[in-house]
């Protein structure tokens, strides 16, 4: 049974009959869904800080494409990142949408979409996705929560589970994935974050697995797609507020103008007039004699600073890395290559040899001619 259930067909089974994949658990109870959703959530953060993905060559710049190769399967887990001009919440809540339409407009290949049961804050979805001729089309099963991380990422995640509301259908193959979105906000930049989405995914059936991992750029596709159609509908979204930070700290992030930069003076943060008096609380010992309220009053100031040197670091090593890339671009700029010339100038550059022997055979038979006379 589970061999020929792998295949996607001849299992013997008929329509409504129990689906029972051995590979997904068969959750009961409200512990045993937390359990499954708490732990899909730690192997998606577990592989998305793995240091082992492969980068993946993917024509879009806008588009961070990797793979990497997992002990346990010949398949690939799939990751894709992007930058989106909306906040990690917005982003969420349009990913969540379960409007099939609405999603349809990123996630073509979708057919159907169903949550079909809700246990506190998990829920459990069934999916089916289009597959191109001759392959079958093929369906999921899978927990689907989020949690809230303390630096305020996002993270959505599920796996596949078996569930007796989704029985056996011969128009599909049950295929099984482990995949989460991680929405990581920008620092100094609510309405900005950046989203990452992991997958990995067997579709089942006889499809070779060498096909599957050639597939792997459609992922960079469908995040171009989803780029494209975050751009348009979050025309009219609320933009957070946005916090200035020079009002509360001097930025040292120095400005670049265009042809005629002049560097600027750098900006400290300005001492407090009492820093005289925590010079001396911090240079005697009996401050550990002190009650925590005043220790926290003289130690909240070094946690300022600290916060506003690793903001204004952050901002000028992005600055740092924009330059750099506009330079780069700027260098392939300059290089012309021969076909991007006109067709006169490219016969010009052809011909000028030739031409310059044929003036110089020329000038010889003139030199000869005179010489004679």
């Amino acid at each position: 049974f589970a061999w020929n259930m792998s295949w996607g067909w001849g299992s013997g089974l008929s329509n409504g009959d129990p689906l029972i994949l051995e590979e997904c658990e068969t959750p009961k109870t409200a512990e045993d869904y937390k359990r499954i959703a708490d732990a899909s959530i730690e192997e998606a953060l577990r592989l998305e800080r793995s240091p082992d993905w492969e980068r993946i060559p993917y024509p879009d710049e806008r588009v961070s494409l990797m793979g990497l190769t997992l002990p346990d399967s010949p398949l690939k887990c799939v990751r894709t990142s992007a930058v989106y001009n909306v906040s990690p919440k917005q982003l969420k809540q349009f990913m969540a949408c379960d409007d099939i339409e609405q999603r349809k407009k990123w996630d073509t290949e979708l057919l159907e979409l169903q949550v079909i049961e809700k246990i506190g804050d998990i829920e459990v979805v069934f999916q089916t996705y289009k597959a191109p001729f001759p392959v079958k089309n093929r369906s999921f099963v899978a927990t689907r929560c989020e949690r809230l991380l303390e630096d305020g990422t996002i993270v959505s995640g599920g796996t596949s589970i078996n569930h007796e509301k989704c029985p056996y259908n011969s128009s599909y193959v049950r295929g099984t994935a482990t995949s989460a979105i991680v929405y990581k906000p920008v620092p100094g930049n609510p309405n900005k974050c950046e989203m990452t989405r992991l997958v990995k995914i067997d579709p089942k059936g006889n499809i070779p697995t060498m096909a599957i991992n050639l597939g792997i750029k459609k992922a960079g596709d469908a995040t171009v797609n989803l780029i494209e159609t975050v751009k348009q509908v979050s025309k009219n979204w609320k933009k957070e507020p946005v916090v200035d930070v020079s009002q509360s700290a001097p930025s040292v992030v120095a400005k670049h103008e265009k042809a005629e930069a002049k560097e600027e003076e750098p900006l400290y943060f300005q001492d407090s007039d009492d820093s005289d008096d925590e010079h001396m609380f911090f240079e005697t010992s009996s401050y550990l004699e002190l009650p925590d309220s005043i220790i926290d009053e003289k130690i909240d100031p070094l946690h300022q600073r600290l916060s506003f040197v690793e903001t204004n670091t952050l901002h000028a090593t992005k600055k740092l890395e924009s330059l750099m890339k506009k330079t780069k671009r700027n260098r392939h700029r300059q290089v012309t290559g021969f076909f991007q010339l006109s067709k006169l100038t490219q016969l010009f550059l052809l011909l000028w040899p030739a031409l310059m022997i044929a003036m110089f055979n020329l000038y010889k038979a003139w030199k000869r001619s005179r010489y004679n006379k």
